[in-house]
C-alpha cells in the first residue's frame, strides 16, 4: 500500500532527514525513513530520533558522509552526524535462525526494502516513508494502527520463537498506543511465554518500566498480569508471583494521575502487590535497579511502612513523628511518598501531613544556617555522637519555628543549653 502523506503531517524532523536520503540517492543507493519516526508520524505524535534503512553497505555509507560512528557494523548500522543531528543508518537486512531466542545467528545484507520490512516485529514498524514522503505499507501496518490493533508481521508465533523480548515489547505497544493485540498474537504468547527465561532481566526492566512512564501504565500491568509473562523470567520475581493472588481491580482501580513519577510508579506496583520491603528489594536486585534507582523506590516504601504504624490522630504527634522521619530519610523520598503515594495509600493521614510539612520552617539539616564544626568550636568538645544529637535537635526546634534560623540566636540558645562559658 502506498499513501502519501499531507504536508501537516510532515514534522521537520522528517524534512531534515530528507538530508540524508538525498545523499545516499544522489551517490547511487535507495534509502526511506522507517520505525519509530513513521510509526508516531501517523499518529501525529512528536518525533525526536529518525532512523534510515539504505541498501547501501556500511563502509559505502561511511563514503558518503563525512562524520559517522561505525556503532553497529556487525548489523550493517553506521551513525551519522549531519548538521547537528545524529541518524542510525542501517544497510537492508535478512536475518538467519536465531540462537538463544534473541539473536540472529547471522545478518544478511539484502538490496530491497521489502525484505528488510518483512523481518521487523510489528505492522506498525513495518512502515518507510521515501524521500516524497510517500507510505511504502507492504503488510498493512497503517489499518492496523487506526483500527487499534497490534499484529505481527508474518506468524506471531515465529517472530516470538526468534525473539522472544517480541512478547514484551507487545505489552509495551499495546499500552502505549492503546492497542489491542489480535487473537492469533494473543494465543502466540500464551503458548510461548516461558521463551522469557532466555532473556536478560536488563531487557525485562527496560521493557517494564518503557511501559510504566506512559500515561496509561495500568493497562500495560493488567495485561502483563493476563499473559503471565513475569512467571518466567531469567530470574523469579515476587511481584509476579503476587499477581496471581491479588484481584486485578486493586491494580486497575490505582489513580496514576497523581503518579508522575517513574519510581513512585514502581513503588505503588510493589504496595498494591502486598509485597514487603525485603521482596521489593529482591526484586529491585534482579531486574537489576542501580543503588540509587532501588534506595528512591525501596525508600518511599520504608516510608509508608513506617507512617502506616502511626495510629495517632493528633497533630502534635504526627508532626514529631515527620520531624523524625526528615532527620532520618532523604527529603526527596519523604516528598514523593508525601505528595504521590500518600493520597492514595495513606488517605486519613495524608492531609494533616501535607499541612505539617508545608506549615515547617526548614526540611532538612542542610538548610540551617550552622554546621556541626561551629557546634564544636562553640562547646569546645571534639566531635562525637553529642554534635548530630544536637544538630537534630536544632533542626526540629527551627522547622517548628521555636528558633529562628539565625547563626547569632542559634549559638546564644546552644550555649545556654550546652552549659558552655560564653568568652
Amino acid at each position: 500500500m502506498k499513501n502519501q502523506l499531507q504536508k501537516k503531517n510532515i514534522q521537520p524532523a522528517l524534512v531534515e532527514a530528507c538530508l540524508i536520503l538525498d545523499k545516499l540517492q544522489h551517490a547511487g543507493f535507495t534509502a526511506y525513513i522507517v520505525g519509530g519516526a513513521v510509526r508516531d508520524t501517523l499518529v501525529e505524535r512528536n518525533i525526536s530520533d529518525v532512523d534510515i534503512a539504505t541498501s547501501a553497505r556500511p563502509e559505502q555509507v561511511m563514503s558518503v558522509f563525512k562524520r559517522c560512528i561505525p556503532t553497529g557494523l556487525q548489523h550493517g548500522t553506521v551513525t551519522v552526524l549531519e548538521s547537528g543531528q545524529s541518524y542510525e543508518v542501517t544497510t537492508y537486512r535478512a536475518e538467519d535462525q536465531y540462537e538463544d531466542h534473541r539473536r540472529p545467528q547471522s545478518v544478511n545484507f539484502v538490496q530491497h526494502i521489502y525484505e528488510d520490512l518483512q523481518r521487523r516485529d510489528f505492522t506498525m514498524n513495518a512502515m518507510a516513508l521515501d524521500r516524497d514522503f510517500v507510505l511504502h505499507d507492504p503488510f498493512h501496518g497503517y489499518s492496523d494502527l487506526m483500527n487499534g490493533h497490534l499484529r505481527c508481521v508474518g506468524r506471531s508465533d515465529e517472530r516470538f520463537e526468534e525473539d522472544a523480548l517480541r512478547m514484551l515489547r507487545a505489552v509495551r505497544f499495546s499500552t502505549t498506543y492503546e492497542l489491542t493485540p489480535v487473537l492469533s498474537l494473543w494465543r502466540a504468547i500464551s503458548k510461548q511465554a516461558s521463551l522469557l527465561s532466555f532473556i536478560a532481566m536488563e531487557r525485562v526492566s527496560y521493557e517494564v518500566t518503557r511501559m510504566l512512564q506512559h500515561s496509561s501504565f495500568i493497562r500495560g500491568v493488567h495485561l502483563l498480569k493476563r499473559t503471565g509473562l513475569l512467571l518466567h523470567t531469567k530470574e523469579p520475581l515476587f511481584l509476579a508471583r503476587s499477581w496471581q493472588k491479588i484481584n486485578i481491580t486493586q491494580i486497575v482501580s490505582l489513580d496514576t494521575k497523581l503518579l508522575t513519577h517513574i519510581h513512585t510508579r514502581w513503588a505503588a506496583i510493589f504496595l498494591v502487590s502486598n509485597l514487603s520491603i525485603e521482596q521489593t528489594a529482591s526484586d529491585l536486585r534482579a531486574l537489576k535497579f542501580s543503588n540509587e534507582q532501588r534506595a528512591t523506590i525501596v525508600g518511599c516504601l520504608s516510608i509508608h511502612e513506617s507512617i502506616m504504624r502511626v495510629r495517632e490522630e493528633d497533630e502534635h504527634v504526627l508532626q514529631n513523628y515527620w520531624l523524625e522521619l526528615l532527620l532520618s530519610n532523604p527529603l526527596s523520598y519523604l516528598e514523593l511518598w508525601l505528595y504521590q503515594l500518600a493520597p492514595i495509600f495513606a488517605q486519613s493521614v495524608y492531609k494533616k501531613l501535607s499541612t505539617i510539612h508545608q506549615s515547617l520552617h526548614i526540611h532538612s539539616i542542610k538548610e540551617l544556617r550552622i554546621k556541626g564544626n561551629d557546634l564544636m568550636k562553640w562547646s569546645g568538645q571534639p566531635s562525637g555522637t553529642w554534635v548530630k544529637e544536637q544538630l537534630a535537635y536544632i533542626m526540629k526546634h527551627v522547622a517548628i519555628g521555636e528558633l529562628e534560623n539565625d547563626k547569632v540566636k542559634i549559638r546564644i540558645d546552644f550555649i545556654k543549653r550546652f552549659g558552655v562559658n560564653n568568652h
